[in-house]
């Protein structure tokens, strides 16, 4: 009699099994997507808040959250164009701006370099270092060598547009000539 009751019982446990494992795959389905949802809500809460410290960075350079918005919707659109990233279209804004560079030029200057990046099929690395090139050649009053070597090692042509418009490439002979950084990034 216990035996039979043993198996009468088999069957009903089977099938709890059952129920019970398709609950926990269920849940552990549940819990995963929740996982991945909440990884993205705090990716897009930290892009959020990396967007705003961009927007609080521009606003201290110019002055207002409004003129601050301003320029990063330009800079959105500048950065719409091939070879550009936006983040660092921002820094180097930024870092045209710290320089002394007015607000037109410093656009200029970020278009410029993206032109530039992209004539020479660079990506938003290469755009990177360009950027980071053209911020060291507006903080120093005259071309160096050194950001000729960092333009150069982006596949950036310098020579030939520096040799069109001066006659030389040659930093030391630009400087003789009072040929100023800032001339140096108009013409690149």
């Amino acid at each position: 009699a216990v035996g039979s009751t043993i198996k009468d019982m088999i069957g009903p446990m089977s099938v709890a099994k059952s129920l019970l494992a398709g609950i926990a795959a269920s849940a552990a389905i549940g819990l995963g997507l929740l996982g991945a949802e909440l990884k993205g809500l705090a990716n897009a809460s930290n892009a959020a808040a990396g967007f705003e410290s961009l927007v609080a960075s521009i606003a201290a350079i110019e002055g207002s959250s409004d003129k601050a918005r301003r320029s990063i919707a330009k800079l959105q659109e500048i950065a719409k164009a091939p070879g550009i990233g936006f983040e660092d279209a921002v820094k180097g804004y930024g870092g045209f701006r710290r320089a002394g560079l007015d607000s037109e030029f410093s656009f200029r200057a970020v278009t410029g370099a993206g032109k530039v990046n992209a004539a020479s099929a660079g990506g938003l690395q290469e755009f990177g270092r360009v950027i980071l090139a053209f911020e060291q050649i507006a903080n120093k009053q005259y071309l160096q060598g050194e950001e000729l070597l960092q333009l150069m090692d982006a596949n950036i042509n310098v020579n030939k547009p520096l040799k069109e418009a001066y006659g030389t490439a040659d930093t030391e002979e630009l400087k003789k000539k009072g040929i100023t950084s800032k001339m140096v990034l108009e013409t690149l």
